[in-house]
Order: structure tokens, then C-alpha cells, then sequence
């Protein structure tokens, strides 16, 4: 749920027009409540015209729900989760979903329109019927996805990379020569601030290829942060990309829906 601030007063007074107090005191309990894209928790904050407050609800491993309505689910999916099962891990994105729906009817289901890597965080989106899915996947086209990283050393201030990739024995994805069994993967970035060595750039896919950002980052000599597979060796926790807008056609209205979230404050600590 998104609003937007009439005139300056605190957060609780502007929540509790449309909560209870004891709602209001839970969500920022949970951190589910963002004013211009920060969590914020303090009960008397002061909020100021035309800010923004989101409401976002927190489910089970530090998954956001961002949206829903009867037809999709959007999700902000954490780091190091997997979206669908392997050999070897079960916890996934898509069972945590699976069990949020059907505690509201054991019949219900989701399904998978899109993917992230493991390692990648960011907004994805859901469908509730097969229908809807392939009404996703069909204008897959129409969608736009841009993401946020930090890269090692200072890169061009706006450029387009296009690569030719393969995926060898070991599934890791590498640039090589066009041929007849290789895909074109083409990815614009702009850079936005350069500090530290580290540049922060925007990022829109083209295409949709395996480890697509990572592996094109890493060809210009500029790997992500925090990339283990594809990176140099840094002290970073998790890999610093992020799936920050998700610009898509609904299935049913054909409205246009857009999604944005800021990065969080572990990008701002670097910069």
C-alpha cells in the first residue's frame, strides 16, 4: 500500500487515520513500514508533505510482499534464496510463497514467470493461475527490469555491452565467439556515482541470459561486488546486485504497474 503525505505532521498521527494504533505499532515493529523508500520505526517521526509511505508486509525469512491482488504476487526476494528447489536446497522462494497463499485457501498456488540467481536480490513477480502466468510470459516483451550494482574500478559513464555467452560442464557462463550455439546477451548500464574505487551504475537488461550482468561485468574488468563466482576477492558478504524496478503490463487489465525499490543501506555504506 502506497501513500502520499498531505502536510507535515507525525507518523503515527498519519498512519492511525487508516490503521488502528495497534496495527500502526506492529508494522513498525516489523519493519514493514518505508518513508521515501527507508525503514523506518520510530513511532513519532515527523513525515513532511508529498513524502512517501509505503506499507509493505514482512513474510517468513525476511521476504517483502509488495503487491497483491488476486491475480500476482510481487516480491522483494533476499539474498543467498534460491527461487525454485535444487539437489541440494529446499528452502526456496517459491515454497515460503506456496505456503503464504494457501493459508488463505489450501486450493491456492503460485506460479513461476521469472527468475533471479540465487545470490541476486531483488523484485520479482508471481502468478496465482497458469493463465495468468502465461499471459506474463507472453508480453515478457513489454516488460522492463532494471537493477542497481557496485562494480570494482571506474567504468564508462553510460555504454551498452553486448557479448556472445556459453555455459560450460561446470554451469559457468563465459563470453566467447558468435556461433550457432552461443546467446546474445545485451545489457546498458549508466553509471551514476564513482567513489572509493567503486562505481555504482543502473542497469537495464535486453535480454534474459544466465548470470548475464555478472559475467558481462566481469569481461570489461569490472566484476560486481561480492561475486564469488565471477568476482575478486573482497571482504563483501553477498553479491551487490539488485532487481530495483519491474515495470509490467497486468495480466488481466493490461494496466501498466510499476514497482521501485531503493537499495538498501549496505549500497549507502559504500558510497
Amino acid at each position: 500500500m502506497f501513500y502520499i503525505v498531505e502536510e507535515d505532521s507525525p507518523l503515527s498521527s498519519f498512519l492511525e487515520k487508516k490503521f488502528t494504533k495497534k496495527q500502526v505499532k506492529q508494522y513498525l515493529k516489523n519493519r514493514e513500514i518505508f518513508v521515501n523508500g527507508k525503514i523506518e520505526t520510530h513511532y513519532h517521526f515527523l513525515v513532511k508533505k508529498n513524502d512517501e509511505i509505503t506499507l509493505v508486509k514482512r513474510l517468513e525469512k525476511d521476504i517483502l510482499l509488495l503487491y497483491e491482488d488476486r491475480d500476482i504476487l510481487i516480491v522483494d526476494k533476499p539474498y543467498h534464496m534460491l527461487t525454485v528447489a535444487d539437489l541440494k536446497h529446499k528452502d526456496t522462494l517459491y515454497v515460503a510463497l506456496s505456503s503464504y497463499v494457501k493459508q488463505q485457501n489450501k486450493k491456492n498456488k503460485i506460479y513461476i514467470v521469472h527468475r533471479l540467481d540465487q545470490e541476486t536480490s531483488g523484485i520479482m513477480v508471481f502468478a496465482k493461475s497458469v493463465e495468468m502466468k502465461e499471459k506474463l510470459q507472453q508480453n515478457w516483451n513489454k516488460v522492463v527490469r532494471e537493477y542497481r550494482a557496485l562494480v570494482h574500478g571506474k567504468v564508462k559513464e553510460k555504454d551498452t555491452l553486448h557479448f556472445y555467452l556459453k555455459e560450460n560442464r561446470a554451469m559457468q557462463v563465459y563470453v566467447t565467439k558468435k556461433d550457432q550455439y552461443t546467446k546474445e546477451a545485451i545489457t546498458e548500464y549508466t553509471r551514476l556515482r564513482f567513489k572509493n574505487d567503486i562505481s555504482f551504475v543502473n542497469i537495464t537488461i535486453k535480454t534474459g541470459r544466465k548470470h548475464q550482468i555478472r559475467v558481462s561485468f566481469k569481461e570489461i574488468g569490472c566484476p560486481i561486488l561480492g561475486d564469488k563466482k565471477y568476482g575478486q576477492k573482497d571482504a563483501c558478504k553477498h553479491l551487490y546486485l539488485y532487481a530495483s524496478k519491474l515495470i509490467l503490463p497486468h495480466p488481466r487489465t493490461e494496466k501498466v504497474l510499476t514497482f521501485i525499490k531503493p537499495v538498501g543501506d549496505d549500497f549507502l555504506d559504500y558510497l
